[in-house]
């Protein structure tokens, strides 16, 4: 297991030197508690209760990093991602943390940030970091380990093998960067053939010194296991006192394996919360994160083809939502998925194949609600024919409202948010023939029109409005 110190230069480049001969699949926790960092977790244990200065319940900013390689390739699963932030704030709901995405989610392309050394991770954290935030990449191996924080990239990375859902890896390290060591702080390269010189008693109350060795909590157990073990631990090892050692594989600091680990001790918590209040202080932090329910977007295009000449994803914009999930996929390797600010997406990287379908997946997200609970979801098939419609009659669309679709003896056509001036409303059938068209005179404070349709042949037909710099193409239904 390879571990990242921070403290010098001549100490990282000798720790690089040996992470360079293990490999990921013995990788753990690549973070080292320096003796400074532990002497302030002893020192805060020793203030009386009224001197500790914490937090209450705190909405923390998170920006994400999505790290590929050169090629933009390999980068973590943002179903993936949601889900592990989504686990991440129950795992930190106890402690009054709410972790608060900023988007927009960032992706980088750099294969020697993809797989990096102690040196090439502080070059990516130092760049690329944004101010004020908790700063955390997704990489595919971070040095060797599951994940690290770096104290002086100022930023935990994760590696997308070690960080999918039911993992515990992003809580672990989110805990050492808010201050807190392992629970066998002390232990970390021996065995029992080798205990340190100062190890941690297993008895609490008198003659305990859980206070001044160890992790510095007394109420996490005495642990001296610094390598993955499953629980329940069931060994016999005894401190120096003769007391059997019984580690709590339930500590989210300890390394038992992930699907033991679920909760933080109270003392942790209040070093976690003294932590952002000190430490993190310039992070801007609010009150408790207020929820907002996200509807579903409506896709504007495509409906059923995706034409040659306009090879977008367009919806409307959702009420309170900050960015979209977007993800257009046909076969096992063609796919996009991203996550945009924008309401429409380019998908012309894709492989367009004759008649094939597509699935098109629109989520809205925002930074306190990325527990995705409503989504878009429809198949549209791709043609080599060209469309008449532009994006801008696709993104005009909202101003123009027709029902009902299907219609069969007259449509309403409603004008809403337009400016004042005259219009044209045509009605065009498939074979390109009008079959009505009318000039309208807006007011600018919103215009219904009718369409007779009951004397039309059952069918598809577009809808187009033009006037006043603008321009909006609909499709609609006529049925008998």
């Amino acid at each position: 297991m390879k571990k990242f110190i921070s403290t010098s230069l001549f100490a990282c480049s000798s720790l690089i030197a040996l992470a360079q001969s293990t490999s990921l699949s013995e990788g753990g926790c690549g973070t080292v508690t320096t003796p400074q960092e532990i002497q302030e977790v002893y020192d805060f244990v020793k203030l009386p209760l009224s001197a500790r200065k914490t937090t209450g319940s705190d909405t923390i900013p998170l920006t994400i990093h999505i790290v590929g390689d050169d090629n933009g390739k390999g980068y973590y699963k943002l179903d993936n991602l949601f889900k592990v932030i989504c686990e991440l704030n129950d795992h930190y709901a106890p402690t009054g943390f709410y972790f608060n995405v900023k988007f927009p989610i960032r992706f980088i392309n750099n294969s020697s940030y993809y797989n990096h050394d102690y040196s090439s991770g502080f070059t990516m954290m130092t760049l690329n970091n944004v101010n004020n935030t908790v700063n955390m990449y997704f990489v595919q191996d971070p040095g060797g380990n599951c994940g690290y924080y770096s104290p002086t990239g100022g930023a935990v990375a994760i590696g997308i093998n070690c960080g999918a859902p039911g993992n515990s890896t992003v809580a672990h390290e989110l805990g050492h960067y808010f201050g807190l060591p392992h629970t066998f702080y002390g232990w970390e390269g021996r065995t029992s053939a080798n205990p340190p010189t100062n190890p941690e008693f297993v008895t609490r109350g008198a003659g305990a010194n859980c206070s001044t060795a160890g992790d510095g909590f007394c109420d996490t157990d005495a642990d001296y296991l610094s390598g993955r073990w499953n629980c329940p631990y069931s060994g016999t090892y005894a401190d120096a006192n003769g007391d059997a050692y019984k580690p709590d594989g339930t500590n989210y600091m300890s390394y038992s394996n992930d699907a033991c680990t679920n909760h933080f001790s109270p003392m942790q918590m209040a070093r976690m919360q003294n932590t952002l209040a000190t430490k993190y202080s310039r992070t801007p932090t609010t009150g408790g994160a207020t929820y907002m329910q996200l509807i579903a977007p409506a896709l504007v295009y495509p409906t059923d083809k995706i034409y040659s000449n306009l090879t977008k994803v367009i919806w409307r914009k959702v009420n309170g939502a900050e960015a979209y999930q977007v993800s257009v996929v046909q076969g096992l390797t063609n796919r996009i998925e991203t996550v945009t600010t924008d309401t429409s997406l380019d998908i012309s990287s894709l492989r367009f194949i004759e008649n094939n379908n597509y699935s098109i997946t629109v989520t809205p997200l925002s930074g306190v609600n990325v527990c995705k609970t409503s989504s878009t979801a429809k198949s549209a098939s791709y043609t080599s024919e060209l469309t008449t419609l532009s994006v801008n009659d696709v993104n005009n669309s909202n101003n123009l409202t027709i029902h009902p679709n299907p219609a069969n003896s007259a449509l309403t056509v409603s004008m809403k948010d337009l400016g004042a001036g005259r219009y044209t409303l045509t009605m065009v059938g498939m074979n390109g023939q009008t079959v009505s068209n009318q000039e309208i005179s807006n007011s600018g404070t919103g215009t219904l029109v009718t369409i007779p349709v009951a004397t039309l042949p059952a069918g598809m037909y577009f809808i187009r409005l033009v006037g006043v710099g603008y321009s909006t193409v609909q499709k609609i239904m006529v049925q008998h």
